[in-house]
């Protein structure tokens, strides 16, 4: 267990043994004025966060989810060696309208499988442990150590959008909803599985069916 989590929590996010991917989102913003450093690329094309290069701990932890909300550039920015990303696609959506309404050009949700991440931390389970106030608000985050790594294929999707703009797309396992710059951008096709299909395949080299059925499902919950 990580040094000074609080004990009788179990704060690691897992699969059920019968769910092959962990599908998670990360929503990413561009501003007209660069506020501060933010969770973004490296030259190898890993996600990495403020700082990957602090070590795993409860302080830092606890730190993350008590300013994580605050502005970048404020005095109460942290540099933090985590990524938070949401299990929820519906929370990426809103989060993707709050920041255009504070200002931001272009906003990026970015789908992963993060199956193949050793450390996903549940942070709803971490705010109890640290007693914070309205844990409520944590469900759908979870927190990953230091970066995402390129080489191990797991971005899947990469939806822009400069407006608030959705589009609904009726699928043959339900309807999913997408920015509409996303979708002017890929929706070429007919079929929009097809069209995620391509983009899958794009990201990954995989042509996998099954990944593309758990990325839809999640995109549906």
């Amino acid at each position: 267990m990580t040094a000074g989590i609080p004990s009788g929590y179990q704060f690691l996010w897992s699969r059920h043994p019968q769910q092959p991917y962990l599908i998670v989102f990360r929503v990413v913003a561009e501003f007209p004025v660069v506020r501060d450093s933010t969770p973004g690329f490296d030259a190898h094309g890993n996600l990495t966060s403020r700082d990957p290069g602090i070590p795993l701990d409860s302080y830092v932890a606890e730190q993350h989810l008590r300013y994580r909300r605050s502005w970048p550039g404020t005095a109460q920015q942290f540099n933090s060696p985590f990524i938070s990303c949401s299990k929820s696609y519906k929370s990426a959506l809103r989060r993707k309208d709050w920041l255009l309404r504070e200002g931001a050009v272009r906003v990026v949700i970015l789908a992963y499988d993060v199956s193949k991440e050793t450390t996903i931390l549940d942070a709803r389970k971490l705010a109890i442990g640290f007693r914070l106030r309205d844990p409520h608000l944590y469900k759908n985050e979870v927190l990953l150590w230091s970066k995402i790594a390129a080489d191990d294929y797991s971005l899947l999707a990469v939806m822009h959008a400069t407006s608030g703009w959705v589009t609904e797309l009726l699928t043959d396992h339900g309807t999913i909803t997408v920015p509409s710059d996303y979708w002017s951008e890929y929706g070429d096709s007919e079929n929009p599985l097809h069209a995620l299909r391509n983009e899958l395949y794009h990201h990954t080299g995989w042509k996998n069916d099954d990944r593309l059925l758990w990325l839809v499902q999640a995109m549906m919950a």
